[in-house]
Protein backbone atom coordinates (compact mmCIF):
# COMPACT_ATOMS: atom_id res chain seq x y z
CA UNK A 1 0.00 0.00 0.00
CA UNK A 2 1.45 3.32 -1.11
CA UNK A 3 1.58 6.52 0.91
CA UNK A 4 -1.16 8.15 -1.16
CA UNK A 5 -3.52 5.25 -0.47
CA UNK A 6 -2.86 5.51 3.25
CA UNK A 7 -3.67 9.20 3.26
CA UNK A 8 -6.93 8.57 1.33
CA UNK A 9 -8.36 6.16 3.97
CA UNK A 10 -11.25 7.67 6.04
CA UNK A 11 -10.29 8.79 9.51
CA UNK A 12 -12.08 7.26 12.45
CA UNK A 13 -14.84 9.45 13.94
CA UNK A 14 -13.71 11.46 16.98
CA UNK A 15 -16.38 13.05 19.16
CA UNK A 16 -15.93 16.70 19.83
CA UNK A 17 -16.11 18.33 23.26
CA UNK A 18 -19.61 19.66 22.54
CA UNK A 19 -20.96 16.22 21.64
CA UNK A 20 -19.65 14.76 24.91
CA UNK A 21 -21.31 17.51 26.93
CA UNK A 22 -24.66 16.95 25.20
CA UNK A 23 -24.54 13.21 25.85
CA UNK A 24 -23.58 13.73 29.48
CA UNK A 25 -26.42 16.20 29.99
CA UNK A 26 -28.90 13.78 28.42
CA UNK A 27 -27.74 10.98 30.74
CA UNK A 28 -28.00 13.19 33.81
CA UNK A 29 -31.51 14.39 32.90
CA UNK A 30 -32.68 10.81 32.31
CA UNK A 31 -31.23 9.68 35.63
CA UNK A 32 -32.85 12.60 37.48
CA UNK A 33 -36.28 11.83 36.00
CA UNK A 34 -35.91 8.16 36.92
CA UNK A 35 -34.99 8.96 40.52
CA UNK A 36 -37.85 11.46 40.81
CA UNK A 37 -40.31 8.83 39.62
CA UNK A 38 -38.94 6.30 42.10
CA UNK A 39 -39.26 8.65 45.08
CA UNK A 40 -42.83 9.71 44.31
CA UNK A 41 -45.30 7.73 46.47
CA UNK A 42 -47.91 5.74 44.64
CA UNK A 43 -51.47 7.05 45.04
CA UNK A 44 -53.44 5.09 47.62
CA UNK A 45 -56.94 3.96 46.83
CA UNK A 46 -59.70 4.34 49.39
CA UNK A 47 -61.61 1.25 50.46
CA UNK A 48 -65.39 1.60 50.41
CA UNK A 49 -66.68 1.11 53.96
CA UNK A 50 -70.16 -0.47 54.16
CA UNK A 51 -73.03 1.63 55.48
CA UNK A 52 -74.99 0.00 58.34
CA UNK A 53 -78.49 1.45 58.83
CA UNK A 54 -79.54 2.00 62.43
CA UNK A 55 -83.10 2.50 63.65
CA UNK A 56 -82.85 2.43 67.43
CA UNK A 57 -80.20 1.99 70.07
CA UNK A 58 -76.46 2.51 69.67
CA UNK A 59 -73.94 0.92 67.30
CA UNK A 60 -71.10 -1.29 68.60
CA UNK A 61 -68.30 0.30 70.60
CA UNK A 62 -64.84 0.99 69.24
CA UNK A 63 -62.05 -1.59 69.61
CA UNK A 64 -58.39 -0.61 69.68
CA UNK A 65 -56.53 -0.85 66.35
CA UNK A 66 -53.73 0.63 64.22
CA UNK A 67 -53.96 4.23 62.91
CA UNK A 68 -55.87 4.86 59.68
CA UNK A 69 -58.17 7.49 58.18
CA UNK A 70 -61.79 7.70 57.07
CA UNK A 71 -63.14 10.10 54.44
CA UNK A 72 -66.82 10.96 54.90
CA UNK A 73 -68.88 11.71 51.78
CA UNK A 74 -72.33 13.13 52.47
CA UNK A 75 -74.38 12.45 49.35
CA UNK A 76 -77.66 13.47 50.98
CA UNK A 77 -79.37 16.85 50.60
CA UNK A 78 -79.28 17.76 54.29
CA UNK A 79 -76.74 18.48 57.01
CA UNK A 80 -75.84 15.55 59.26
CA UNK A 81 -73.95 15.07 62.51
CA UNK A 82 -70.96 12.76 62.97
CA UNK A 83 -70.26 10.94 66.23
CA UNK A 84 -67.42 8.68 67.31
CA UNK A 85 -68.53 5.73 69.46
CA UNK A 86 -65.95 5.55 72.26
CA UNK A 87 -64.51 2.41 73.84
CA UNK A 88 -67.11 2.45 76.62
CA UNK A 89 -70.00 2.87 74.15
CA UNK A 90 -70.64 6.58 74.74
CA UNK A 91 -70.73 9.14 71.93
CA UNK A 92 -68.38 12.00 71.15
CA UNK A 93 -69.54 14.64 68.68
CA UNK A 94 -67.27 15.52 65.74
CA UNK A 95 -69.23 18.38 64.25
CA UNK A 96 -71.57 18.57 61.30
CA UNK A 97 -71.20 17.46 57.69
CA UNK A 98 -73.05 19.64 55.22
CA UNK A 99 -74.93 18.32 52.21
CA UNK A 100 -72.56 17.19 49.44
CA UNK A 101 -69.48 17.82 51.60
CA UNK A 102 -66.53 15.50 52.22
CA UNK A 103 -64.16 15.37 55.17
CA UNK A 104 -61.11 13.31 56.05
CA UNK A 105 -61.00 12.10 59.65
CA UNK A 106 -58.00 10.46 61.27
CA UNK A 107 -58.97 7.46 63.36
CA UNK A 108 -57.99 3.86 64.13
CA UNK A 109 -59.02 0.52 62.71
CA UNK A 110 -62.06 -1.15 64.32
CA UNK A 111 -63.50 2.28 65.16
CA UNK A 112 -67.23 2.92 64.94
CA UNK A 113 -68.51 6.22 63.50
CA UNK A 114 -72.20 7.03 63.74
CA UNK A 115 -74.13 9.46 61.53
CA UNK A 116 -77.27 11.13 62.86
CA UNK A 117 -79.76 13.82 62.03
CA UNK A 118 -79.23 17.31 63.42
CA UNK A 119 -81.97 16.46 65.91
CA UNK A 120 -79.88 13.57 67.19
CA UNK A 121 -81.83 10.71 65.59
CA UNK A 122 -79.31 7.99 64.55
CA UNK A 123 -79.27 6.98 60.90
CA UNK A 124 -76.39 4.52 60.57
CA UNK A 125 -72.75 3.83 61.26
CA UNK A 126 -69.45 2.78 59.70
CA UNK A 127 -66.81 0.33 61.00
CA UNK A 128 -63.28 1.21 59.91
CA UNK A 129 -60.61 -1.21 58.71
CA UNK A 130 -56.77 -0.97 58.71
CA UNK A 131 -56.90 0.39 55.13
CA UNK A 132 -57.75 3.98 54.26
CA UNK A 133 -61.53 4.08 53.94
CA UNK A 134 -64.25 6.10 52.29
CA UNK A 135 -67.57 6.36 54.12
CA UNK A 136 -70.30 7.18 51.62
CA UNK A 137 -73.55 8.31 53.21
CA UNK A 138 -76.10 7.30 50.55
CA UNK A 139 -78.45 9.87 49.08
CA UNK A 140 -81.39 7.57 49.76
CA UNK A 141 -80.98 6.07 53.18
CA UNK A 142 -82.17 2.45 53.12
CA UNK A 143 -84.77 1.28 55.60
CA UNK A 144 -83.03 -0.53 58.48
CA UNK A 145 -83.71 -4.24 58.77
CA UNK A 146 -85.12 -4.99 62.19
CA UNK A 147 -84.69 -8.33 63.91
CA UNK A 148 -87.68 -10.59 63.36
CA UNK A 149 -86.55 -13.45 65.62
CA UNK A 150 -86.45 -13.18 69.38
CA UNK A 151 -83.58 -14.37 71.51
CA UNK A 152 -84.42 -17.72 73.08
CA UNK A 153 -82.09 -18.68 75.93
CA UNK A 154 -81.62 -22.24 77.11
CA UNK A 155 -84.09 -23.95 79.39
CA UNK A 156 -83.90 -23.82 83.18
CA UNK A 157 -82.89 -27.48 83.33
CA UNK A 158 -79.91 -26.83 81.05
CA UNK A 159 -78.77 -23.91 83.21
CA UNK A 160 -79.01 -26.03 86.40
CA UNK A 161 -77.08 -28.88 84.75
CA UNK A 162 -74.33 -26.48 83.65
CA UNK A 163 -74.02 -25.09 87.18
CA UNK A 164 -73.73 -28.58 88.63
CA UNK A 165 -70.94 -29.44 86.21
CA UNK A 166 -69.10 -26.24 87.08
CA UNK A 167 -69.40 -26.88 90.82
CA UNK A 168 -68.18 -30.44 90.34
CA UNK A 169 -65.13 -29.28 88.40
CA UNK A 170 -64.26 -26.71 91.09
CA UNK A 171 -64.71 -29.31 93.83
CA UNK A 172 -62.35 -31.75 92.10
CA UNK A 173 -59.84 -28.93 91.67
CA UNK A 174 -59.95 -27.98 95.35
CA UNK A 175 -59.30 -31.60 96.39
CA UNK A 176 -55.94 -31.64 94.55
CA UNK A 177 -54.08 -30.70 97.74
CA UNK A 178 -50.85 -32.37 96.68
CA UNK A 179 -50.62 -30.38 93.44
CA UNK A 180 -52.46 -27.12 94.09
CA UNK A 181 -52.64 -24.98 97.22
CA UNK A 182 -55.16 -22.12 97.36
CA UNK A 183 -54.51 -19.30 99.80
CA UNK A 184 -56.12 -15.87 99.94
CA UNK A 185 -53.36 -13.35 100.66
CA UNK A 186 -52.50 -9.69 100.07
CA UNK A 187 -51.84 -10.41 96.40
CA UNK A 188 -55.60 -10.63 95.85
CA UNK A 189 -56.07 -7.01 96.93
CA UNK A 190 -53.19 -5.84 94.75
CA UNK A 191 -54.49 -7.75 91.72
CA UNK A 192 -58.00 -6.36 92.17
CA UNK A 193 -56.59 -2.82 92.47
CA UNK A 194 -54.61 -3.23 89.25
CA UNK A 195 -57.71 -4.46 87.41
CA UNK A 196 -59.80 -1.52 88.64
CA UNK A 197 -57.11 1.02 87.76
CA UNK A 198 -56.74 -0.52 84.28
CA UNK A 199 -60.48 -0.26 83.68
CA UNK A 200 -60.52 3.37 84.83
CA UNK A 201 -57.52 4.24 82.65
CA UNK A 202 -59.01 2.62 79.55
CA UNK A 203 -62.30 4.47 80.10
CA UNK A 204 -60.52 7.83 80.30
CA UNK A 205 -58.04 7.20 77.45
CA UNK A 206 -59.06 8.87 74.21
CA UNK A 207 -56.48 8.91 71.37
CA UNK A 208 -58.77 11.07 69.26
CA UNK A 209 -58.22 13.94 71.70
CA UNK A 210 -54.55 14.04 70.68
CA UNK A 211 -55.52 14.28 67.01
CA UNK A 212 -58.05 17.02 67.72
CA UNK A 213 -55.37 19.11 69.47
CA UNK A 214 -52.96 18.54 66.58
CA UNK A 215 -55.60 19.59 64.03
CA UNK A 216 -56.55 22.72 65.97
CA UNK A 217 -52.89 23.78 66.48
Amino acid sequence: MTGSEIRSLPRPYSATHGDLMVRLAFILITLALFLAGQGKPAPQTLEAIPWHPLATGLPPATISGPPTSLTFDNQTTRTLKVFWVKYNGTLKAYGELHAGATRMQRTTANSCWMVAETSGKPLGYFLTTPRLGRAIIPARLPVPVLRSRKYTPGTRQEAILWQKKLRGSLARLMKMGDLVDFRVGPGLVVFASVVLLSLAASAQYDPHALWDEADSA
